[in-house]
């Protein structure tokens, strides 16, 4: 991860800890899932819970300390709560994979991530649009079956459907299944389209007609959360059985256009609601886009910058292992301490060879290892290590890499009473990154070794009197 997600990762779990102190919860469960690709860190309580609509502007702890850290380095924090029901702080980022010339690319977005990006908690504003309608049309619906009898069943059709939208409503910032809409939909129109047959011809250019626009919340809620063709499909459904009943009945004695003229009011009160729908949508699209956006090329500018200074760090590192080796040798040399000639070049040449190996596998010979492969070079091994990468990458550069090398290379030099010559290298290869290792001549108990080395992670591996030669991909 980039030192600044990790960072905000951390901090933001901090807090979201802190408060489960004032939760009064009995337990509290931190689980984090992901990868170098993306993590998702959650914190989850059985406290008390709290209504997140209700809480004060000036409460700024969840919304400050979490949210606002995590859109800084292009993350998302998506808190839940209920009251009595515990709290869940969701935290979540991905890092921007890089497209084919180089630069950083998004993944694709949800439906649901871009409205939360838009508006956070987009249960409010579908609230706003579509609670007043339903109660307006409640009492419409109250008043027409009192001095309309025969609408008494579409009342209770229409009391369902108002209670089946404001689940909806409240289930909003949650994905909303097809399994759970296309059924909806289907009742909503077959109800608004039935009541046209009990009711008399010219009752559809008044109220009593009301079951046909009563479905209009519903019909806004779902072009917003749904894919479109599904609400436009139900739309068009109800459009064409008004037509046709009408047509089989049509209002009034007139011309066929003062009827199409008394039909169409019927007509535009659902489609209203749904190019309304469609309004909202595509504006909270594309404001949740914008800055869905933002928080990518954040997220980009974050891990370009952490990587320099990740790659700066390496280098001072590595300078200072380097030194560490020479400048002592140097020292003694200058002073006059060192021993005989061919002592000083035996020393300066195992300290070269070392340093070669560091600039082809930067960061992979520890300490340890390094002094194994010297002691290999001095009992008489001819030990070479060379790596070839494409595009001027480092060849290893994760730790995962670094540990299997050091695994590798440490399996082959455990025993050196018969090694006679070793070649390790790291080259580019169809699956990405693969080392291969020849050692000379072959022996058993270090093909051994290695494929203990190389367990888990896939490989070949032969053996004979003449070589061990083994090759294995690199992981992640």
């Amino acid at each position: 991860m980039p030192h600044e997600v990790a960072a905000a990762c951390a901090g933001a779990a901090v807090e979201a800890l802190r408060n489960v102190r004032h939760a009064g919860a009995a337990h509290v469960a931190v689980r984090l899932d992901g990868d170098h690709r993306g993590l998702e860190l959650t914190v989850a309580d059985d406290g008390r819970g709290f209504a997140p609509g209700r809480v004060r502007r000036a409460a700024l702890g969840l919304r400050d300390s979490v949210v606002r850290r995590m859109a800084e380095v292009g993350g998302s924090a998506d808190v839940r709560s209920r009251p009595g029901h515990g709290t869940t702080v969701c935290l979540r980022w991905s890092a921007p994979a890089p497209d084919a010339h180089g630069g950083m690319t998004a993944r694709p977005r949800r439906q649901q991530e871009v409205l939360r990006a838009a508006v956070g908690d987009v249960r409010g504003p579908l609230a706003a649009v579509c609670l007043p309608y339903l109660v307006v049309m409640a009492a419409v619906a109250v008043f027409q079956t009192v001095g309309t009898p025969v609408l008494s069943g579409h009342l209770l059709w229409y009391l369902a459907l108002a209670t089946a939208t404001c689940v909806l409503i409240r289930r909003a910032d949650r994905r909303i299944g097809g399994r759970v809409a296309l059924p909806l939909l289907a009742v909503a129109v077959v109800g608004a389209v039935s009541c046209l047959p009990v009711l008399p011809a010219e009752a559809v250019a008044d109220y009593r007609s009301w079951p046909i626009g009563a479905v209009t919340p519903l019909l806004t809620l779902l072009v917003i959360v749904r894919p479109v063709r599904q609400t436009v499909l139900a739309l068009a459904c109800e459009e064409v059985g008004i037509l046709v009943l009408t047509a089989v009945d049509p209002p009034g004695s007139g011309s066929t256009a003062s009827a199409v003229v008394m039909v169409l009011p019927a007509m535009l009160s659902p489609a209203t609601g749904v190019v309304m729908g469609l309004v909202i949508r595509r504006t909270l699209v594309a404001l949740g886009g914008a800055v869905l956006d933002a928080h990518h090329h954040r997220t980009a500018v974050v891990a370009a910058e952490s990587a320099a200074r990740a790659g700066a760090e390496q280098h001072r590192r590595r300078l200072r292992e380097i030194d560490a080796q020479i400048v002592p040798f140097l020292r003694a040399v200058a002073a006059g301490d060192a021993p005989d000639p061919a002592a000083v070049r035996t020393r300066a040449d195992r300290l070269a060879r070392s340093v070669r190996d560091e600039l082809h596998l930067p960061g992979v010979l520890d300490g340890p290892l390094r002094d194994l492969v010297g002691r290999a070079r001095e009992a008489g091994c001819e030990v070479t290590v060379h790596a070839r990468a494409g595009d001027g990458a480092p060849p290893v550069d994760t730790p995962a890499r670094a540990a299997l090398l050091r695994a590798v290379l440490t399996a082959a030099l455990a025993d050196r009473g018969s090694l006679e010559e070793l070649v390790l290298g790291v080259q580019d290869g169809p699956e990405g990154p693969a080392v291969s290792l020849v050692a000379m001549p072959g022996d058993p108990r270090r093909a051994a070794a290695l494929r203990a080395a190389l367990e888990g992670t896939p490989h070949t591996l032969e053996d004979s009197a003449d070589l061990t030669w083994a090759e294995a991909v690199l992981p992640e």
